[in-house]
């Protein structure tokens, strides 16, 4: 049986030598900066020289794989194809677990994203951060405390999360949300004890 990291929504390809992590290269479409046109957002997980990191190494201890992270300035950004609009810089990271367009909460005529980094850490607990496109340059509007329980699977094909199980959900067409920083929060509550999604406009 192949390796598997807790919390983990990363590919994992087994080799006849060593094993690795493949990190997510996710992708969403969406009017993000309010020219009535669609543009596609891409992740893109790079080295310290810039160049695109396709496999990290699972060693048998977590620690190795965190060493080599760190020592070979593994960063992802986010960025919109073909656009000159502010990257969206997460600094030291394995990727995303996810990258969601939320739509247009706040009727600015754009919409909005979500995105949990995949921290490389020992810790479970994460962060929800909401983003908005506002005059060229990228904006954190809401965070809200996540745990990383929510993107557990076994499966090794690479999975697409389109909500965030227990944190962030559509129901009746409308997003809510359960921070779990609250205190009192009990994993996967049901709709009726989660908040509505409610977001500011970006700063201009």
């Amino acid at each position: 049986m192949q390796p598997f990291k807790f919390g983990s929504t990363t590919t994992i390809t087994k080799k006849p030598t060593q094993n690795y992590i493949t990190p997510h290269t996710l992708s969403i479409e969406g009017d993000f900066d309010g020219d009535g046109e669609k543009e596609k957002m891409v992740s893109f997980v790079s080295d310290s020289t810039g160049k695109a990191v396709t496999h990290l190494p699972y060693g048998e201890e977590w620690s190795e794989t965190l060493d080599y992270v760190f020592g070979n300035g593994i960063t992802t950004k986010l960025y919109i194809e073909g656009k000159k609009s502010d990257t969206i810089k997460l600094g030291t990271s394995m990727g995303v677990y996810c990258l969601i367009n939320l739509g247009d909460l706040n009727k600015d005529e754009k919409d909005e994203i979500v995105f949990v980094i995949d921290n490389p850490d020992y810790s479970s607990v994460n962060t929800g951060r909401i983003y908005s496109l506002g005059n060229g340059k990228w904006s954190e509007i809401k965070t809200f405390g996540v745990h990383e329980e929510a993107f557990s699977t076994e499966n090794e094909k690479t999975v697409v999360f389109k909500e965030i199980r227990g944190f962030l959900e559509q129901h009746k067409g409308k997003w809510l949300y359960a921070d779990y920083a609250d205190e009192g929060y009990t994993m996967y509550p049901p709709p009726e004890q989660m908040k509505p999604l409610r977001v500011p406009s970006c700063k201009k």
